[in-house]
């Protein structure tokens, strides 16, 4: 993979889930629109890079459980905080970094329309943010011949919410 600062293409570019202002996670997923990239949200370990085959493997970590996904490059990824544990840095690494210049890549430097970036630019505003209560669903236990009743219970219910319908089966 070249670096941005090579002046290459990019394969994978790497944001964090969300900001804490919108709270609204779209930025990483709109930049991958925008760049035709691939996407993969919530990641929390980067299993695999193969450049040459041009894929990657993640795992990404949803409410209850991971999820292993291939995904092809080049590709954006949002990780959440679980993708890192933090080191210490050296002393020497220490003292470079106090030495060293960061670029800012600001407006001015990037000279983007100012009606096209922050609030005013924004495509979505957040009006309200709230958690969703969860509603726990009934659970059927089954072992043996009560297994087919409970089947058959489950094909029911699907068949009159018209699930099994919109599936074609």
């Amino acid at each position: 993979m070249r670096r941005l600062s090579e002046g290459g293409p990019v394969d994978l570019v790497i944001c964090g889930r969300q900001t804490i202002d919108g709270d609204t996670a779209q930025v990483g997923p709109a930049i991958a629109a925008r760049l035709g990239f691939s996407q993969v949200t919530l990641v929390d370990k980067v299993m695999e890079v193969n450049a040459d085959q041009g894929k990657m493997l993640v795992r990404a970590k949803l409410d209850d459980r991971y999820e292993v996904i291939e995904a092809r490059l080049p590709a954006l990824i949002t990780v959440v905080r679980e993708i890192n544990r933090p080191r210490y840095p050296s002393v020497e690494g220490r003292l470079l970094a106090e030495e060293s210049a960061v670029p800012l890549w600001d407006n001015e430097a990037l000279k983007l329309d100012p009606g096209s970036i922050g609030l005013q630019g924004s495509p979505t505003w957040v009006k309200r943010i709230f958690a969703p209560e969860r509603k726990m669903g009934e659970v059927m236990h089954a072992v043996g011949e009560k297994r087919k009743e409970a089947i058959s219970r489950i094909v029911d219910r699907l068949e009159a919410w018209k699930i099994l319908d919109s599936l074609g089966a």
